[in-house]
């Protein structure tokens, strides 16, 4: 773990790559650009250990003793690569000697400037996020767009047209915690659900490794108030292709921008495969959406949910296409991992933000 290597990432997510989208962005980036190694601080694990991976992880609880673990493996790194929360607390605290790359996957939390002001680039994964970055005062000449990543030769259309069908919606978004399921979007499939029987709704949940409590809210909701037409899977999926292409469309229902990741790898995935997204206009992804063409936005409510599935089936072909179009565009993992390899070598080239504007403020004394 303390051998040297050319990119140290640092991210608050699960470490669960099998079924959590950072988690799996994380572990893709770290496979390509090697030698690596992967430090995490999440709630959900007491502690995690592979040398095989690379992997460290810690319990936020174990704050004052993850401080100096931190600062002595970043001395064995080139370059820093924050990943995850828009202020993740322990390493905006700690990560100051080496080029800090910071890519933003989630909305939560309050932005800490002067963490910002010393990363040489941040990355940001919808127009939404950048937005914010430039409205915190970032330069931007540091502040870049770059979407998840997902291979077009695994993910592809099964070159198929609407056929008059009825309707059938994937979610495969489903939070861990029950007092995640309002935000996400949950409850409001369910209304939808039982306010129009024909159209097929799947709700695809996991098995996280530390446990989850949203599963059971949703079956005993579903105990009191009977829908035939919602599918409950609970497992994780190993072929997600298929499962993406047995449906018309991908749906991220938030009722808040905090409702999940702001560029939801179902939608990513999707897309590669053909199938258009259904996005809340609470989504931050949702401009991107529309501009594109590659979906349909609604309010957060049952009656704009079911006008856009309509209005959905009736473009749906169009749709399709240019789903495809903007997956190739803008969601191709090799340009992301060009992408991010430009950014490094940049970084490297400046060197850390933290120690210059330290010797400039000597400078002016």
């Amino acid at each position: 773990m303390l051998q040297n290597s050319f990119v140290t990432y640092w991210t608050t997510c699960c470490l669960e790559p099998r079924i959590e989208a950072i988690s799996r962005e994380v572990e893709i980036l770290a496979g390509h650009f090697q030698p690596s190694r992967i430090i995490g601080i999440n709630p959900h694990y007491r502690f995690r250990l592979s040398w095989k991976y690379h992997t460290l992880g810690f319990n936020p609880r174990f704050d004052p003793f993850c401080r100096p673990i931190i600062s002595s493996l970043e001395r064995f790194t080139k370059i820093n690569h924050v990943y995850g929360d828009i202020t993740p607390w322990i390493f905006h605290k700690t990560l100051s000697r080496r080029p800090i790359v910071h890519t933003i996957a989630s909305d939560k939390g309050r932005p800490v400037v002067d963490f910002l002001n010393r990363c040489n680039h941040l990355v940001a994964q919808t127009q939404f996020s950048q937005e914010k970055l430039f409205q915190a005062g970032c330069d931007p000449q540091r502040v870049h767009v770059i979407y998840p990543g997902v291979d077009l030769d695994i993910f592809t259309p099964i070159n198929a047209k609407y056929n008059g069908a009825k309707p059938k919606i994937l979610f495969a978004t489903a939070p861990r915690e029950e007092h995640e399921l309002t935000e996400r979007g949950v409850y409001l499939l369910l209304e939808a659900a039982r306010a129009c029987p024909e159209i097929q709704f799947s709700l695809l949940f996991r098995k996280w490794r530390t446990g989850y409590t949203s599963m059971k809210a949703v079956e005993d909701n579903l105990a009191a108030n009977p829908a035939s037409n919602i599918t409950l899977t609970n497992e994780a999926v190993q072929n997600m292709a298929e499962m993406f292409q047995r449906h018309h469309f991908t749906i991220i229902p938030f009722t808040s921008p905090a409702g999940g990741k702001e560029c939801p790898n179902s939608m990513v995935e999707s897309m590669a495969c053909g199938i258009p997204a259904l996005v809340s206009t609470c989504a931050p992804i949702a401009k991107f959406v529309d501009q594109t063409s590659s979906g349909v936005c609604f309010d957060p409510n049952v009656p704009s949910l079911l006008r856009a599935i309509d209005e959905g089936m009736s473009r749906w072909d169009s749709l399709s296409s240019n789903a495809r179009k903007v997956a190739e565009k803008y969601f191709s993992l090799d340009a992301v991992l060009n992408s991010y390899a430009a950014l490094y070598d940049s970084a490297i080239q400046e060197g850390p933000i933290a120690n210059r504007r330290a010797a400039d403020s000597r400078g002016a004394l």
